[in-house]
């Protein structure tokens, strides 16, 4: 096959993807994600979030006077960890109430949900409803079965100070079938730990206060 019938076929691909994503397709989306990827995501992810679960106590006491305080993640998931902070609070995940129950989900429903946090926008009642959307600009074929889908993410009343700015994700080839690398877009199109992280801590925040600083992982 010819590099140029794969990229037709990836961007093709990518179109639909970005379709569902856009359309609050989310399990749609997430069964068009590759299956590996989508397990090191999960994994990484409820890793962060463990992580968070750990450093709580530490950061909301942190907040309270003002200083950042600092923690990372292996990446790793590890269930006896896991099943300590079990019943660790998650805000702002419809359905979801502990951090056990987001651990008990299944790849695909954790991958759905993780799409749904990145791309579904608070409702607006005085506005005609939100209307955003990634367009595919085009893509670098690398190898046999790699493709590098370039987008541009264009929101109502948006515009990038870079006029030419351009995000990155990767696809991949399974027996002729094209998913998307969930190891290797940005985290505004899956979201799982910073969201959740951020919707409780801001819950602590006295006035003035100051950023937080990332996990690592």
């Amino acid at each position: 096959m010819t590099d140029s019938q794969l990229l037709t076929r990836a961007l093709a691909a990518a179109t639909e993807f970005f379709a569902a994503l856009h359309s609050g397709e989310w399990e749609q989306a997430a069964n068009m994600v590759d299956g590996d990827t989508a397990e090191a995501f999960r994994d990484s992810e409820l890793a962060s979030l463990v992580a968070w679960a750990q450093h709580r106590p530490q950061m909301i006491e942190s907040r309270a006077r003002k200083e950042l305080f600092g923690w990372s993640s292996d990446g790793k998931l590890h269930p006896e960890l896991a099943a300590q902070f079990a019943d660790t609070r998650l805000p702002g995940v419809t359905g979801i109430q502990t951090l056990g129950q987001l651990v008990s989900m299944s790849t695909i429903d954790f991958v759905a949900t993780s799409l749904q946090l990145g791309n579904e926008l608070p409702d607006e009642p005085n506005e005609e409803g939100p209307d955003s959307q990634r367009r595919v600009l085009g893509g670098v074929v690398e190898g046999n079965a790699m493709v590098h889908v370039l987008h541009r993410r264009e929101d109502r009343g948006y515009e990038y100070t870079d006029p030419h700015h351009v995000d990155v994700v990767r696809f991949v080839a399974r027996e002729g079938v094209w998913r998307v690398d969930l190891t290797t877009f940005d985290q505004d199109i899956a979201i799982a730990h910073s969201l959740m992280m951020l919707a409780d801590l801001s819950r602590f925040a006295p006035d003035g206060d100051v950023e937080s600083r990332a996990p690592d992982a």
